[in-house]
């Protein structure tokens, strides 16, 4: 019974993350082709993803949100388990 569940267990985290390893390995592709093998690596992708004003602007909105989400719920349930 462990063995099967370790199987099943195996298979869901590869399917799982395989798919974002893979993602990531050929976001380092120095070609827009996904070819595999990989020919070269470069950081290509995210200076032009940084480069653009607009996913940076976005970016740090959402850094921010999120920052004064995180200290707003973090008071409020300090607050409500002290109460």
């Amino acid at each position: 019974m462990i063995t099967m569940l370790r199987t099943y267990l195996s298979a869901y985290l590869f399917f799982l993350f395989a798919p974002i390893a893979i993602i990531v390995a050929f976001s380092f592709h120095s070609t827009p082709a996904l070819v595999f093998p990989i020919e070269g690596l470069s950081m290509r992708w995210y200076s032009e993803l940084f480069a653009n004003g607009n996913f940076v602007s976005s970016l740090l909105n959402s850094i921010k949100v999120g920052v004064a989400t995180s200290v707003i719920t973090t008071v409020l349930g300090t607050l409500a388990a002290l109460a």
